[in-house]
């Protein structure tokens, strides 16, 4: 869902990081890295808010069909993530992201040159599909 080159300074913001579903030990603890608990939300945020960017896709708890089509319009009128998640008072799904790494084979034995990959997986309902 994201790299870290996405990762902006609004995802640091405590006013995003203050609407995580999940408390901030989780994140860093799910990404089994040895980063800070602070850059393993801003990871977190980043996937959420490049999906939402990209796809149109906010997940979070609660999440209706007519409210992401009011964050999503919302959005494309000029606001910032952070300002949609105020203006709907919205929390982010982290709890509803799996983090995943891959690499190439390279990077199994070692070399300095090869493919590291971060990502993200969501499960996420087909519109209009009831639980």
């Amino acid at each position: 869902m994201c790299s870290r080159r996405k990762v902006d300074s609004d995802d640091a913001s405590e006013s995003v990081l203050g609407r995580l579903d999940t408390p901030a030990s989780t994140c860093t603890g799910r990404w089994a890295s040895p980063r800070s608990t602070r850059h393993g939300r801003r990871l977190f945020v980043a996937a959420l808010r490049e999906t939402f960017e990209e796809a149109g896709l906010l997940l979070s708890p609660g999440m209706t069909d007519p409210l992401m089509r009011e964050a999503s319009a919302a959005a494309r009128e000029g606001l910032s993530f952070a300002d949609v998640l105020d203006r709907f008072g919205l929390e982010l799904a982290v709890s509803g992201l799996a983090p995943g790494r891959a690499g190439s084979p390279e990077d199994a034995l070692g070399d300095a040159q090869a493919l590291r990959h971060r990502f993200f997986v969501a499960a996420v309902r087909r519109a209009g599909a009831r639980a």
